[in-house]
Parts: C-alpha cells; sequence; structure tokens
C-alpha cells in the first residue's frame, strides 16, 4: 500500500500568516524517509521519491522567500534543503551545522545517546526530546537544548537580513 503524503494544512496556514517584512525562521525536520535500519541511526537512508517530491513542493511554496538554507549533514536532511532550494528555484547555498544534526545541539554523549535508540526505538526518542523536558541519558536538557539553538538563530537572522528583507528560513534536521 503506497501512503500519500502532503505538506500539512498548518504549515500552509502559518506561512500564509507570517509577516513577509521581518525575519522568520522555519525549523523542519526532514521530508520522507525509507525505514532506518534495525540498530542503526541510519544516517545514510536517504528521502523516499515522496519525500523528495514534497521537499520540491514546501519550495515552491517558499518561492523567493527562501533566503539562507542550513541543514544538518545528515543525508536526507541535506536532500530536502536541495529539494527546498530546486522547488524555490534558487541558487542558496546550502550550509551544514552539527547543531542541527550528527549528533545535534541534544546530544552530549553520542555513545550513551545511541544506547537510548537501541533500547526504546527512534520514534520514542524524537517524541521524548520534543515533548518532555527531563533529558534521556547522553542527552541535553531539551528546554536547555532549544534554548541554545534559538539563542544562536538572531546571528543568522542578521547575516541573511543584510542582504534583504522578507526571510524565511528553513532547516531540515535530523
Amino acid at each position: 500500500m503506497t501512503t500519500m503524503h502532503c505538506i500539512p494544512p498548518s504549515v500552509l496556514h502559518w506561512l500564509a500568516t507570517v509577516p513577509t517584512d521581518a525575519p522568520v525562521a522555519m525549523l523542519l525536520r526532514h521530508s520522507v524517509r525509507g525505514p532506518l535500519p534495525e540498530n542503526q541511526v541510519g544516517d545514510h537512508v536517504p528521502l523516499t521519491d515522496d519525500g523528495v517530491a514534497l521537499a520540491r513542493e514546501l519550495g515552491k511554496v517558499l518561492g523567493s522567500r527562501l533566503k539562507s538554507l542550513q541543514t544538518s549533514p545528515v543525508l536526507r536532511c541535506v536532500q530536502t534543503a536541495e529539494g527546498l532550494r530546486t522547488g524555490a528555484d534558487s541558487s542558496l547555498e546550502l550550509k551544514t551545522s552539527d547543531l542541527l544534526g550528527d549528533p545535534g545541539i541534544y546530544v552530549v554523549d553520542p555513545a550513551r545517546a545511541w544506547q537510548n535508540w537501541l533500547e526504546v526505538g527512534h520514534e520514542a526518542v524524537v517524541t521524548h526530546l520534543a515533548t518532555r523536558d527531563q533529558p534521556l541519558p547522553g542527552t541535553a536538557q531539551p528546554p536547555e537544548a532549544a534554548r541554545q539553538l534559538v539563542q544562536r538563530m538572531p546571528s543568522w537572522w542578521r547575516s541573511v537580513a543584510r542582504r534583504g528583507a522578507s526571510v524565511l528560513r528553513a532547516m531540515a534536521s535530523a
């Protein structure tokens, strides 16, 4: 059975309501990927054809508002950023950041953090990091890690804002 994916209506609504004359940050996870191999990080797992098409579709929606692309170095994240760029018909440089993945701002001890993935699985770890205040072993305090990421964003905004208004930043994260 084939699963059809689409840009969530809430994302389209948000994009329609954000100001076009001020810097805005848009943090994304990667687009649709294939299954992760059992007991592996899966950094090499690419986007599916549907995932590539979806990233391009979102890029088309962003269009000329896309002013900067920062991505995790993980393959599926880079492919998501490339799809956004292609869809937006842009030649923007892709900039990779370890803060966004591999290991990312949430991981402080990669070996111990990996044990979480082995013990409870990918979805449970990501859900925990996104919804809980207490860290898993080997990970940062989720609220503190999120604050650190946000604190670093103003420098990104300033560098892009000097080149023009209407900033919408798309970041794909592992």
